[in-house]
């Protein structure tokens, strides 16, 4: 499970064209060659557009499930997928930690921004310091098992919206 493979295979030539996890977006786009070569544009990218939407909001709510919980502040912040543009969307983390708990961090030491010293509490003790030198977090790739759990589903979904664009151009039954 790494993001380097991202698990998906697509079926029907839908191909991934890219994914950026940058910043805090997830995006996701398709190549439509071989279903405008099949169905003509215009239904080939409703199509596709259906089908990415429905993929895009499959992700989301599994991302949203497989998000670790503490708060639930990262859960809340992973918002509903939004249209970027012709077959392209996007999942925006507005949580700024969801990098380090997604691929983990080295050690680092934390030290007072405003005060001279951290106080935090051990045991029921108050315990004061210039700095503590954190051991680093465990990566805990979420997103991955999104993907993961997402991409069984995708033929299914291809499937669904196949048959709303043939209902909806006169041709399903």
């Amino acid at each position: 499970m790494g993001t380097s493979g991202l698990g998906f295979h697509p079926p029907l030539g839908m191909k991934k064209t890219g994914y950026k996890m940058a910043d805090k977006v997830f995006e996701i786009s398709l190549d439509t060659k071989l279903l405008e070569a099949v169905f003509g544009s215009a239904s080939a990218a409703a199509f596709l557009d259906r089908a990415l939407d429905l993929t895009a909001q499959l992700l989301q709510a599994n991302m949203v499930q497989q998000a670790p919980i503490d708060t639930g502040r990262l859960r809340g912040s992973i918002q509903f997928p939004e249209k970027i543009a012709s077959l392209k969307y996007q999942i925006s983390i507005n949580a700024k930690y969801w990098e380090a708990l997604q691929f983990g961090t080295g050690p680092y030491t934390i030290k007072p921004k405003t005060k001279k010293a951290l106080r935090f509490v051990v045991n029921g003790q108050v315990i004061f310091a210039k700095f503590v030198n954190h051991p680093g977090i465990k990566a805990n790739p979420f997103i991955d098992r999104a993907i993961d759990k997402t991409s069984p589903r995708i033929e299914g979904i291809v499937g669904m919206a196949l048959d709303e664009v043939l209902t909806a151009n006169g041709a399903g039954g």
